[in-house]
């Protein structure tokens, strides 16, 4: 200390050396890391710059002034976005379809964006705005961007109803009440409909339905399966299948239509 300096000025000269001697310690601490990291890729010095944080040495700059450090940090910082936005772009890209398909049935309905949000009782929603923007894809979307079902309801919301109708292997509508029945439209489409009983005699019924019980049955069957090449056969519906007369044995091929033929009464012996 200099005796001659009031204790501030003293202060500062002690400061002013041990800030030297620190800018000179980092320095050779910089150019040591230098030449032991020069050869490292992109991913390597990020992967130092993550475990160390060298960008947290305040006032000097660090590690992370030098140009190969700052070109992996931005590398890293690229590779977490692309991450990100594939993570995000399947919800992205389903709540735009979501909102085309409601744009389509909203245009269908006749109403407009007011009307429509009027009918479901939500007069005050911000979508109703937006929401011909965001029916064109106008607009750009993010995970959570709201959907046109009430206040406040995003993708996360419509998952919930989803996951739960799944977990109790039913419908949405029938969870919610809106149907009796349990499965959804397309397991219902799936199963051949029972026909309760055949108009005319000449009516052929199309492929994808049944007769209503076993039965006698004139059916024309796709033998190319393009519909190109067909044959026609007496055979017997016995209530699951369609089966050949004689053998018994299930035909396998689809059903382009069908004929029902009406039970032959047997004759009675002992009439006159």
């Amino acid at each position: 200390m200099n005796p001659h300096r009031t204790c501030q000025e003293n202060m500062d000269a002690l400061k002013k050396v041990l800030t030297q001697r620190t800018l000179l310690a980092l320095s050779r601490k910089n150019v040591e890391f230098v030449l032991a990291h020069q050869a490292d890729s992109n991913q390597q010095l990020a992967d130092y710059l993550r475990q160390c944080r060298p960008d947290a040495v305040i006032g000097t700059g660090g590690y992370a002034s030098y140009p190969m450090v700052k070109a992996a940090a931005k590398a890293e910082r690229q590779r977490e976005a692309a991450e990100k936005e594939a993570r995000q772009r399947p919800d992205i890209e389903r709540v735009g379809a979501i909102w085309q398909r409601f744009g389509t049935l909203r245009e269908q309905a006749g109403l407009t964006p007011k009307q429509y949000f009027e009918e479901i009782d939500c007069p005050w929603s911000s979508l109703s705005g937006r929401a011909e923007s965001l029916e064109a894809g106008g607009e750009k979307i993010e995970p959570n961007e709201g959907l046109p079902f009430g206040y406040n309801i995003s993708l996360s919301d419509v998952n919930s109803w989803s996951a739960a109708a799944d977990a109790l292997g039913c419908s949405v509508d029938y969870l919610m009440l809106r149907t009796n029945e349990p499965r959804t439209a397309d397991e219902v489409a799936a199963v051949p409909r029972v026909c309760a009983s055949q108009m005319a005699l000449a009516a052929w019924m199309p492929g994808g339905t049944t007769p209503a019980e076993p039965c006698d049955v004139v059916a024309e069957f796709d033998l190319s399966g393009d519909g190109e090449l067909t044959s026609r056969s007496l055979c017997r519906w016995d209530g699951e299948a369609f089966r050949f007369g004689k053998s018994g044995d299930k035909i396998e091929v689809r059903v382009v239509r069908w004929l029902a033929l009406p039970e032959v009464e047997k004759e009675d012996r002992n009439d006159d």
